[in-house]
């Protein structure tokens, strides 16, 4: 839990397999069933993005809305890869109605600033480097809440 701003609640999970994702999300909406939840999630791996892409497509039906940002590599998988995250992207978005890609997680920041509104809850998900995206936007949203 980063922790509220501007009515927005914000937190971090680092759910990456497609049940643990559906499952946090599942969770989330039952435990908060008022607030629109925004799930921004970065793939770890592209094996395990390849191995579960249809699992994938259907994990983030709990959420309201789903950024989507370039696999995360790990070091072992420099220079094999089979899937991207415009692939997981295509996935979800046959199953899902608000889906969004961006390469780079901070390259949401202005969308996310202005589609986020008091209610919202916005969760980074993954094993990537997202988490900096929740945290950017937690500050932000509370520099609005104080400024």
């Amino acid at each position: 839990m980063l922790g509220e701003a501007a009515g927005v609640l914000f937190m971090d999970d680092y759910a990456h397999h497609p049940t643990a994702v559906a499952a946090t999300l599942r969770g989330l909406r039952r435990f908060y069933p008022r607030r629109r939840i925004v799930a921004d999630f970065m793939s770890h791996t592209y094996s395990r993005t390849a191995s579960f892409l249809n699992e994938f497509g259907e994990a983030f039906m709990p959420a309201h809305a789903v950024i989507l940002h370039e696999i995360y590599a790990s070091a072992r998988e420099q220079g094999q890869e089979s899937v991207s995250g415009r692939d997981l992207f295509r996935a979800v978005a046959r199953s899902h109605p608000d889906v969004r890609y961006y390469e780079d997680p901070l390259d949401a920041v202005e969308d996310l600033e202005s589609r986020l509104s008091a209610g919202d809850l916005f969760i980074t998900m993954g094993a990537g480097s997202n988490w900096r995206l929740g945290r950017l936007l937690y500050e932000r949203f509370s520099a609005k809440e104080h400024g």
